[in-house]
């Protein structure tokens, strides 16, 4: 039978292969059965000696996900769900994308795919644009105006007159 880890030797297991938060760790440490006492004095003494640092993880995850060219929302969204705290959220976030153009990198990102989207009709190639953007993080008022101006004005489709349709003007 194998004898179970001291749970600070576990923690430091488990923060030698991934900066954690500290939600991330005590989940971790909940599932391989360590008590709720146990969990909340390890965590406290990981914090004491730095090798948890939640303010550190929420920026290392923002700039990696701006080298990934995503969204601040797509940001705010995995650190919330990795239980990094409202204002230590704000503040990784607006350290990281502060000097970002993030228009630019939307209007980038479309234009590298650009090609796929001529094969498309116009309708379709911008909500696949626009669904694109969205999974990425980026905001609305950053969205329509990259895909106006890398795929052309997004088509009113009231205004398209199906073959299938039988036309009122007739």
């Amino acid at each position: 039978m194998m004898k179970r880890l001291d749970i600070i030797q576990q923690s430091i297991r488990l923060l030698k292969t991934r900066a954690l938060t500290s939600l991330e760790l005590a989940e971790r440490l909940e599932k391989r059965g360590y008590a709720l006492a146990e969990i909340e004095r390890a965590i406290s003494e990981c914090q004491a000696r730095k090798w948890i640092d939640d303010a550190k993880v929420a920026e290392h995850r923002a700039m990696n996900a701006l080298d990934k060219r995503a969204g601040r929302h797509k940001v705010h969204r995995q650190l919330d769900a990795a239980g990094v705290d409202e204002s230590t959220r704000q503040r990784a976030i607006e350290k990281v994308y502060e000097p970002v153009d993030e228009a630019r990198m939307a209007r980038e990102l479309l234009l590298a795919r650009k090609p796929s989207f001529q094969r498309l009709d116009p309708a379709t190639a911008h909500r696949r644009a626009f669904g694109l953007l969205m999974r990425r993080g980026y905001d609305q008022d950053i969205i329509t105006p990259a895909i106006e101006e890398v795929l052309g004005p997004i088509p009113d489709e009231s205004q398209h007159v199906h073959k299938d349709e039988p036309n009122s003007d007739e």
